[in-house]
């Protein structure tokens, strides 16, 4: 990395509620030290109530910026001095950056969730990209897809009217569908995204079937912890390809690193190895 780094000192960090669980101090504190930067990134709990109080303060503090994870990724919004284009499409910013006492906001997620699946568009426009969820997580894989051409698209949520606003949003034309544990058309699904945080540690399980899914389906859970999901291992005995999401964790910090010091740190298998390893211990 090319960085003047005895030049830069201050301090990161991700805001959040909670925010104990994050891995984003790992990443983030192995980079820096990979380039001798002097600075440190926290995870700091933030409640609601205090959000507009930190936000503000971090103006005039030695913050170079900081990450936005949930409950937060849309509140922040109006906090802030100037947000990219493509977060306020997304409607969620999930990177802050400190200018002078100017906070620039964006949107890394959509781009995060891509790279893991590159090298697969082929499989995916040969289907119906199927999204679990309406969140705010979903908002960000919906505009990923539009971005890359992605059009045969459907979404599934309890709330079958958010699941509606969710694609009038994105301006897109996708089918929706109110929860159920069988999903509909199966066999033309070519990439299915949970979105939600079923199936996390802590969180009720995500009851789906999955009979019928073609082995060369593509099955992207955003979560990471536990390593493999309820989803990813009934995906794995279909015969499916498989993806958690420590992936798209590691690329939106990745692109959220490069917008605080304009450089790309590596995304090296030893940082994977580490993580993963960090996730097993803590089981």
């Amino acid at each position: 990395m090319n960085i003047h780094s005895h030049k830069i000192q201050g301090f990161l960090g991700v805001i959040g509620d909670p925010v104990q669980h994050s891995l984003s101090p790992l990443i983030h504190n192995y980079w820096l030290q990979r380039a001798e930067i002097r600075a440190y990134y926290n995870a700091f709990h933030v409640p609601a109530t205090h959000l507009k109080m930190l936000i503000n303060s971090f103006k005039y503090m030695n913050c170079i910026g900081f990450n936005v994870t949930i409950p937060h990724k849309q509140t922040v919004i109006p906090l802030l001095d100037r947000v990219d284009p493509i977060a306020l499409a997304v409607g969620a910013v999930n990177t802050v950056v400190n200018r002078d006492g100017r906070l620039h906001g964006y949107n890394t997620d959509v781009e995060g969730f891509i790279i893991p699946l590159r090298p697969y568009m082929d499989i995916i426009m040969s289907g119906t990209a199927f999204i679990i969820g309406a969140g705010g997580a979903a908002r960000a894989v919906m505009y990923a897809l539009k971005r890359a051409g992605i059009s045969n698209i459907a979404v599934m949520n309890r709330d079958e009217q958010r699941a509606v606003q969710l694609v009038c949003d994105a301006d897109v034309q996708a089918a929706t569908y109110p929860f159920t544990s069988r999903l509909p058309d199966v066999e033309k699904i070519s990439l299915l995204v949970n979105t939600t945080s079923l199936g996390m540690v802590g969180q009720p399980a995500l009851d789906l079937d999955l009979t019928g899914l073609s082995p060369t389906a593509i099955v992207y859970d955003l979560i990471y912890n536990p390593w493999v999901s309820g989803l990813l291992h009934q995906a794995d005995i279909q015969g499916c390809r498989t993806i958690n999401g420590l992936p798209m964790l590691v690329y939106q910090a990745q692109l959220a690193f490069q917008h605080w010091f304009s450089s790309t740190p590596e995304v090296s298998e030893h940082l994977f190895s580490i993580l993963q390893g960090d996730l097993l211990c803590g089981l």
